[in-house]
């Protein structure tokens, strides 16, 4: 890592702006998934492994961003279905992906929320079919606080292993996690796509 980019680093995680900044990428991420929040919270584990912030920190701030977006998509989608309704009598969600996380939530309802996280954009889509479908709010929220343990654990073992094998190289080290949580991805979700969900 040459020195320009090494001082960068530093003065990054020196910035008492670093982890607002996770959260609020984290957590708008769970309603626009254009923001790259999985890319954020995984450059904030690689920085927590090599000793730049604080583990609790940092799993504690991807937690509480994970499921605020999570219900803002969810009351946004509730809000819009519930004039949809009074206006055609029922709403639906546009787009494929969206279609088969709510055939999934009908199927599996709350189980769907958890693994939905690990699905390309399967996260927003959960929240939006999950408002469609009139999943209630306890059971939801229930849901999206245990995907969202779930997929903070996930991140910090892809920012540590990134780590690891970088040799505490905080920039290769957020390429390899981006690149290892690429590829899972794509593994659930075409085993997803095999099983039927």
């Amino acid at each position: 890592m040459n020195a320009d980019a090494a001082h960068l680093l530093t003065a990054l995680t020196e910035s008492a702006w670093l982890l607002p900044a996770v959260f609020v990428l984290c957590a708008v991420d769970g309603v626009l998934p254009v923001v790259p929040g999985e890319t954020v919270a995984i450059a904030a584990a690689v920085l927590a492994a090599t000793g730049n912030l604080a583990h609790p920190a940092v799993i504690g701030v991807i937690v509480c961003a994970s499921v605020v977006g999570d219900l803002c998509c969810y009351l946004l989608w509730r809000r819009a279905a519930a004039v949809r309704r009074t206006r055609s009598g029922r709403a639906r969600a546009p787009g494929r992906i969206f279609s088969r996380v709510g055939a999934l939530m009908d199927r599996r309802g709350g189980p769907a929320i958890l693994a939905a996280r690990f699905i390309p954009s399967g996260r927003t889509a959960a929240s939006v079919a999950a408002a469609l479908t009139g999943i209630p709010l306890r059971r939801f929220l229930l849901w999206t606080v245990a995907a969202s343990a779930a997929w903070s654990a996930y991140i910090t073992v892809l920012g540590y292993f990134g780590s690891r094998l970088t040799q505490g190289h905080p920039l290769y080290g957020v390429l390899l996690g981006v690149v290892a949580g690429a590829v899972v991805t794509l593994v659930v979700s075409f085993v997803g796509r095999r099983a039927g969900c």
